[in-house]
């Protein structure tokens, strides 16, 4: 609870959410895999899809050209929940999600449907 920002949420406010959540973090190595592995561990009541990449805390936001990995997997998720995209939703639903089978990402997935 905390943190740089100073905003104080404690883990009983994950219960309040009510939509599909994307986690993406920078590995272990990222000082936010911890407590992201912890929400997405504690949330059993909508769908989460957890995505670890490793490259660190900054992502490939700063170190790629157009925001790379981290940018590309964030738009699909967005074209997927607010357009519909039932291409989209194969990167992140089902067992044979396509990130699901790219050995650079670690995954889990929760109650995530097509």
């Amino acid at each position: 609870p905390g943190g740089r920002s100073g905003v104080k949420i404690d883990k009983s406010q994950l219960a309040r959410l009510h939509g599909p959540m994307l986690y993406l973090t920078g590995g272990p190595r990222d000082i936010a895999h911890g407590n992201a592995s912890d929400d997405v561990a504690r949330l059993v009541h909508v769908p989460v899809f957890f995505g670890s990449l490793p490259v660190g805390h900054e992502g490939t936001f700063w170190s790629e050209p157009d925001g790379g990995e981290w940018a590309r997997v964030a738009a699909r998720w967005l074209d997927w929940q607010l357009k519909g995209d039932a291409d989209a939703s194969s990167d992140f639903a089902g067992p044979a999600c396509r990130l699901c089978g790219d050995p650079r990402w670690t995954v889990v997935q929760k109650h995530l449907s097509r």
